[in-house]
């Protein structure tokens, strides 16, 4: 998967290019291409193997934002869209997205609403965003939900092994964190707003709502 990740795993080669773009691509005013310069930059630094045509790839969660670019700029893209559970995810401590992009996702009329509301929404808004597109993507984008993953790898990337020709193993010598529970709705008003806002969504990915 390259080089330069973080304790995560995270290509931190793209970091520098999505910190830059993603907020003017959001905003309709990336420069294309600057953007697909630095693109094949910062793939050279992350060390993949595309200039011999072998597997290879990367892994930021923020890349869904650019999702449309990527496709676009990389012929052949195969896109792994990994979606974790909305809930779990408002009451995250880590709001980082939120923070770099939210102002760019949500509309004005909800910037004051409380933090738990704009996350959820954020989830909401980016994870049908990068689904919608998907279809476009036929049998080149897959989705698999985080939860599955920790349940069972092997089948939840089933779908994605196949069409790479990978051998995945039954058992994982890894040990995987299992996901973090959802807690309870903090107020009636949270509660109204995740049905009036995200049941779709929730309903979409396999959630309960």
């Amino acid at each position: 998967m390259g080089h330069h990740i973080n304790e995560s795993e995270d290509a931190m080669a793209f970091v520098p290019l999505y910190d830059r773009y993603i907020n003017q691509y959001l905003a309709g005013d990336a420069d294309y291409q600057a953007l697909a310069d630095e693109l094949l930059s910062a793939m050279v630094q992350h060390g993949g193997s595309f200039l011999d045509n072998r597997l290879w790839g990367w892994k930021n969660p923020r890349s869904i934002y650019l999702l449309p670019i990527l496709d676009a700029l990389i012929p052949g893209l195969r896109f792994v869209h990994v979606v974790r559970d909305g809930m779990a995810m408002s009451t995250s401590d880590n709001q980082a997205q939120l923070t770099k992009h939210g102002a760019y996702v949500i509309e004005e009329s909800m910037q004051s609403l409380p933090q738990n509301q704009r996350s959820l929404l954020l989830w909401s808004l980016v994870n049908n965003a990068g689904a919608d597109y998907g279809k476009s993507m036929g049998n080149r984008y897959f989705v698999v939900r985080y939860e599955d993953v920790c349940e069972n790898p092997s089948k939840a990337f089933s779908a994605l092994g196949i069409s790479l020709g990978l051998d995945l193993p039954m058992v994982w010598d890894a040990p995987i964190q299992k996901p973090r529970m959802r807690q309870a709705p903090m107020s009636l008003e949270f509660n109204k707003f995740v049905i009036e806002i995200a049941s779709n969504t929730f309903k979409r990915f396999g959630y309960p709502c």
